[in-house]
């Protein structure tokens, strides 16, 4: 290989050994290492032992690779006639190593290009201050750019814990770090990646927000503004959000005013989740084990709206649609208070809205505030297979009943009423009878066979059990028409002429005949 340019460029979680005993990189034929750890933001690996002699540019060969902090004093650097934004914003790269290197240059000076331009994101100490001179003097010209030398006053922080020391990988935990010499305006990392809503709340306390990260334990890193920097290796560990769902809600319903105790039943709820209901939070919530949370609803808006429970690790489950809320009165008169509370329905259409005084038609009755448990009436008789499809939808089947417009009454659970006057009208089915007499046409088919088609089905007030005919006035046999009202007679005489006739039969009887029709057989 001779060009790692780019090679691990925004590989933000690659962080595996490159120079391990046995494993060491053959990187003596490379020539250009540009950007090849550009914003590897994880990477921290010794790689003091590769073979650097034949590299002629490391051009931003660390931007933005903030955990990398190793010495590299042992490399090679003879042929490299570019060291530009080497290290910008390697913001771990420590002023131990960077006078390490700078040493280890000036001790070859003799050897290294000459005019080489070298950025570092780092102080450099007293102990290499006479070397970085001999670098940036004729004949050898180098340009260095730094921090300067290390600040007499660099504020040196500690950190003794972060709680909690976890959260789910997709951030968003808020933590507080506690230690010493914190200042005002420092940073905070998880990481390698910055945290949110950073505050310095003393020179012992800052508090955060936790971006987003990879599973496992990761190191916590405070940088005040004078850049005094401390590390808490593996202080914070990210975890995988905990699944979570919700199987049942008792109650499913309750008043506007809220202040109705439900319980929550699903898996792997955990000790401070939260509920809402419809966007609101639930007071008084108690995560009774794993599979039950209670709680009390708050005010909300009449219909059914969606329950949210959010564990502490920010994993979240929605029933959608799984509490009604329902409008109120008060017992008593007047809305003052003088009992329960009930709720009151209205009832806006029924569809369809006459049927049968058999009973038995399906209708739909739409409106307001009905409640789980609610009941139907037609014309003061129950009516059967009741469904609360939702707080504005009832379906259900009606009883048998007296010609007429009846009224339709709906009763919720708790005893609130909703009355339609005469919006389902009985009607009286007509007398059953015989079916009327059907108009056919005939075909002559080749084979000895006759097609008749009905031209004009018969009527009939009940179904149709079967058809008839007749050949030559003889006596009636059963035929079957098809889907197209079609019917085959077949092995008759060939050059015969048959009067043909056609009717249907009911549970009342035969149905009138059919007028004669002639055809003579092929």
């Amino acid at each position: 290989v001779t060009n790692m340019s780019g090679m691990f460029a925004n590989a933000s979680a690659f962080n595996q050994p490159l120079a391990t005993s046995g494993n060491s990189w053959n990187t003596a034929a490379v020539l250009d290492m540009s950007g090849m750890f550009y914003g590897a933001s994880k990477f921290n690996q010794d790689i003091s032992t590769w073979n650097t002699a034949a590299v002629t540019t490391m051009f931003a060969m660390f931007v933005n690779a903030t955990s990398f902090n190793q010495d590299i004093s042992s490399w090679n650097f003879d042929q490299v006639q570019d060291m530009s934004c080497m290290f910008a914003n390697a913001s771990a790269f420590s002023t131990t190593n960077y006078d390490l290197l700078l040493v280890a240059l000036s001790n070859n000076v003799s050897s290294l290009q000459k005019n080489v331009h070298l950025d570092v994101n780092s102080y450099y100490g007293s102990t290499a201050e006479t070397a970085r001179g001999i670098l940036t003097s004729a004949p050898d010209s180098w340009v260095i750019n730094d921090l300067g030398t290390v600040p007499a006053a660099l504020t040196k922080p500690t950190i003794t814990s972060a709680t909690p020391s976890s959260g789910t990988t997709a951030g968003g935990t808020s933590i507080t770090i506690t230690g010493t010499n914190f200042v005002a305006g420092a940073s905070v990392s998880v990481g390698g990646v910055a945290c949110t809503s950073v505050v310095v709340q003393s020179a012992t306390s800052i508090t955060c927000t936790t971006p987003s990260g990879t599973v496992g334990a990761q190191d916590v890193v405070v940088t005040n503004s004078d850049t005094g920097t401390v590390t808490a290796t593996g202080a914070f560990t990210y975890q995988t959000p905990i699944v979570i769902s919700i199987s049942s809600v008792t109650p499913s319903s309750g008043t506007t005013a809220g202040g109705t105790s439900i319980t929550i039943a699903g898996t792997n709820f955990v000790n401070g989740a939260t509920v809402t209901v419809g966007d609101a939070n639930c007071t008084s919530v108690v995560v009774v084990s794993a599979t039950s949370i209670t709680c009390t609803t708050p005010v909300g808006t009449v219909g059914a709206q969606d329950v949210v429970v959010t564990n502490s690790d920010t994993g979240t489950a929605t029933s959608t649609g799984a509490f009604t809320y329902y409008n109120y009165t008060a017992l008593g008169g007047g809305g003052g208070g003088g009992g329960p509370l009930i709720s009151t329905p209205t009832i806006t259409a029924v569809a369809s809205s006459s049927g049968s005084t058999a009973g038995g038609t399906s209708i739909t009755i739409t409106g307001t505030n009905f409640v789980a448990g609610a009941s139907v009436s037609v014309g003061g008789v129950a009516c059967t297979s009741v469904v609360v499809q939702s707080a504005t939808s009832i379906t259900c089947t009606t009883p048998s009943g007296t010609a007429g417009a009846q009224n339709v009454v709906v009763t919720n659970s708790d005893t609130g009423t909703a009355t339609s006057t005469g919006a389902f009208t009985y009607q009286t089915p007509p007398p059953a009878s015989t079916p009327s007499k059907p108009a056919i046409s005939l075909i002559s088919l080749s084979k000895a066979a006759v097609l008749i088609k009905l031209t004009s089905p018969v009527a009939s007030t009940t179904a149709i059990i079967s058809y008839q005919y007749s050949l030559n006035g003889g006596a009636w046999k059963t035929v079957r028409f098809s889907a197209q009202n079609q019917a085959t007679i077949a092995h008759l005489i060939s050059g015969h002429t048959y009067r043909v006739q056609v009717r249907g039969v009911n549970v009342v009887g035969s149905g009138a005949s059919s007028i004669t029709k002639s055809v003579r057989v092929k």
